[in-house]
Formats: C-alpha cells, sequence, structure tokens
C-alpha cells in the first residue's frame, strides 16, 4: 500500500534439556488483511529445526508445525516462529510513494486535508491507557 504493513519477526528457541512445547498461534493460513486499498501482509510460520543425522556434517531441515501444536522438542533442535507482517494501508500514488517507509507514514498527510496518525489498539494499548489516567 501506499504505507506498508510492518515486517514479522523470526525467534528461534533452543531447548537446554527435552521438554514438550507447545504453541498457540494466529495469521498462519490467513493473511492480514490491508486497509484502504492496501495489499495484504505475509502469513506468519512454525517449524521445528531438527539436524538430519543419516548424513555428514551439520545439515538442517524444517519441519511445519503449522499455527497450532503440541509435542517434544529435543536438545540440539529449536522452535523457530516466524510472526505475520502487517498489511499495508492505502493505495500507492506513484512509484515513490510504494517506497515510503512507515516512518514517512507517521509524519506526511495522506492528502491536503487529512494528516495519518497511527495509534495504539488493543488489550495492551487499553491496559497502558487505564494505567496512565491513574
Amino acid at each position: 500500500g501506499r504505507y506498508h504493513g510492518g515486517d514479522g519477526v523470526v525467534r528461534e528457541i533452543e531447548p537446554l534439556r527435552p521438554l514438550v512445547m507447545s504453541i498457540l498461534s494466529e495469521r498462519r493460513t490467513l493473511s492480514p488483511y490491508g486497509m484502504e486499498g492496501g495489499d495484504d501482509g505475509m502469513t506468519g510460520r512454525n517449524f521445528i529445526v531438527k539436524k538430519n543425522k543419516e548424513k555428514d556434517g551439520c545439515q538442517e531441515y524444517l519441519v511445519n508445525i503449522g499455527g497450532r501444536c503440541s509435542g517434544k522438542i529435543h536438545v540440539g533442535e529449536r522452535l523457530r516462529i516466524e510472526t505475520p507482517g502487517g498489511g499495508g494501508y492505502g493505495i500507492p500514488n506513484s512509484e515513490k510513494d510504494s517506497k515510503e517507509t512507515i516512518k514517512d507514514a507517521m509524519v506526511r498527510p495522506t492528502d491536503s486535508s487529512t494528516i495519518f496518525y497511527p495509534h495504539a489498539s488493543g488489550s495492551l494499548a487499553e491496559y497502558n491507557s487505564t494505567q496512565n489516567t491513574a
């Protein structure tokens, strides 16, 4: 979109001893949607990174575990979580607009009468708001 969505984050967790892990995540099948003509964001992915014991060297392979999973993870394996990116906002007006960053979106007007102000929303924003007004 005119203002691109956020990038996802990659996290890898490696246990120091065998354990049972559980993951409950969203946006692994359906993309985060764009608004006002912006493109959808990328979906997230969850993997177990395993070592190939049959081959020489340090080759690894990924096992997609989906969005909701519970199972054992062993020492030497890693849980890799790739969070989804955000959807874009607005239709690009030009080549230059499609390359703007989210920082630009915070300070540049979208047209002569409107300014785009990003704002926090959701449970954490509501919690912070109540803490700041007390």
